[in-house]
């Protein structure tokens, strides 16, 4: 009878702890599911690629559970850099479960309108236009066989504001959300023989921003 007490005991002590475990919201750079090295070439839809740089901002993270939000952090604004492992992910610091999770790729205007600020959103992290008085919300430099690249995505003025909100769904209980930004798909809406620079608001920098949905996926 004690052995059982004590058997129950354990199971119980380590559901509980599972149960308590804070969520992490996680970012990838990945080739078909696999994970991908920046500083390293691959070859893709024939032609080098090399990416070298890519830095975004995330923002208003909500968990939501039956449509409804449940938690929200108490940072507003985080700063993802790929280079970084540290710096690729976010402690949700939140035990709850819930079904999805949604938030803004990009700074919204209140922010962009105060002008530069600090921490994640001092200039010193290269990502403000000094020039432009705005954040730059999403950054991906590299390399090609003949040529490099630079997409520069910001703007919050109409018409070309490119802040998007993304949401995803969560499976029940998992600890690590894991979200993907799949190359390919990237290319498949650039080309870099007609396009290899965006670094201003405009349309181009809008097209752009508007295909996030179909270049930052779940992890299957």
């Amino acid at each position: 009878m004690v052995k059982v007490s004590i058997y129950l005991f354990i199971g119980l002590f380590f559901k509980m702890g599972i149960a308590q475990t804070n969520k992490t919201l996680r970012f990838s750079l990945v080739i078909n599911q696999k994970k991908l090295e920046l500083n390293k070439t691959y070859l893709l839809l024939k032609d080098s690629i090399t990416p070298r740089k890519l830095i975004f901002y995330i923002s208003n993270i909500e968990c939501l559970k039956n449509s409804k939000v449940i938690f929200k952090p108490k940072e507003n604004y985080f700063l993802m850099d790929l280079e970084n492992e540290n710096l690729s992910k976010i402690n949700l610091e939140t035990k709850a479960s819930f079904d999805s999770i949604r938030f803004n790729v990009g700074i919204d205007s209140l922010a962009n309108a105060s002008g530069a600020m600090n921490g994640v959103l001092d200039p010193i992290n290269g990502m403000y236009w000094a020039w432009q008085s705005g954040y730059i919300n999403f950054k991906f430099e590299g390399n090609s066989k003949n040529k490099s690249f630079q997409f520069h995505i910001g703007g919050y003025l109409s018409p070309y504001k490119t802040i998007k909100t993304l949401t995803f769904a969560v499976s029940k209980n998992r600890e690590l959300i894991e979200l993907q930004i799949d190359l390919e798909k990237f290319f498949k809406y650039v080309n870099l023989k007609e396009l290899n620079n965006i670094m201003s608001p405009g349309e181009k920098a809008v097209e752009l921003s508007d295909h996030y949905k179909d270049f930052i996926l779940t992890k299957k």
